[in-house]
């Protein structure tokens, strides 16, 4: 649990160097702008390949959302549509 306040406290310390940074030296006049650029550098944060992931980006090692697909079972109708059994259409061998 102290691990994890640790990292926590020191991604709000660099969130809050970053954004001292970006309103002294970049004239933002809109919250829009402000977004614009945080997307930007979260966009090339992520994309950014790391020594310690072994040359992965962190986009690369996120778990991405894996469709099941639904087994045909051997009686059922067919996925490409024929209307006949699966086991005397596309199940075949």
């Amino acid at each position: 649990m102290e691990a994890a306040k640790i990292d926590f406290q020191d991604k709000t310390k660099a969130y809050n160097k970053l954004y001292k940074f970006f309103t002294k030296n970049f004239d933002i006049s809109s919250i829009e702008q402000l977004n614009l650029i945080e997307n930007e550098v979260i966009k090339f944060s992520n994309n950014t390949r790391l020594w310690i992931l072994k040359g992965y980006t962190p986009e690369e090692l996120s778990p991405t959302t894996v469709i099941k697909k639904e087994k045909v079972g051997r009686n059922d109708p067919c996925p490409c549509g024929s209307g006949k059994k699966y086991k005397k259409c596309c199940g075949k061998k």
